[in-house]
């Protein structure tokens, strides 16, 4: 990957956040209309988004771009790769990650977006896939985890539902 420096951001501390698996087959799916009537721009990593805009495409983008790097004010970016996200602090001295919870938990690593929907590519948003994804996620982790704890107290019952509370946590919070 072919990395373009920014002005004040170390070119080590981007390609390290920026060092992920290539993105996934292009799809060709129309934007939702926004929900709180945002004004659609191109991502930019110079110029800070204005209040009511948002990144065009960002679904499709997710999909078919290595990365979406967008400028938010004189120091601080949104970085995301492949729906997961991070908002960073460039200052004199460093890089300060605000919010890292890219590196989700294997089980949401491991459970595409779109499990359990007949036609995904028909889906115009990572929201509309949630229905079935986060019980999916639930779904592997009590299977990935019944090996060493199946036989404990209350695991078949309470192992799923509470895999799905932390896919949410790192869904919402992300």
């Amino acid at each position: 990957m072919n990395i373009t420096p920014l002005p004040g951001i170390p070119v080590s501390a981007l390609a390290l956040t920026v060092a992920v698996t290539s993105p996934a087959v292009p799809q060709e799916i129309e934007e939702a209309p926004s929900t709180v009537n945002a004004t659609y721009v191109a991502e930019s990593a110079t110029d800070a988004l204005k209040p009511g805009e948002k990144i065009e495409n960002l679904y499709n983008k997710n999909l078919t771009q290595d990365y979406v790097l967008q400028r938010l004010t004189d120091r601080i970016w949104f970085l995301q790769v492949r729906f997961a996200g991070t908002v960073f602090y460039v200052g004199d001295e460093g890089v300060l990650l605000i919010d890292a919870a890219a590196g989700h938990a294997d089980a949401i690593a491991n459970v595409p977006r779109g499990t359990g929907i007949e036609n995904p590519e028909t889906v115009n948003n990572h929201a509309s896939s949630i229905a079935t994804w986060i019980p999916a996620i639930g779904r592997y982790a009590t299977d990935l985890l019944r090996p060493t704890y199946g036989e404990y107290y209350g695991f078949e019952y309470s192992t799923p539902k509470n895999a799905e509370m932390v896919a949410w946590f790192m869904f919402a919070y992300r």
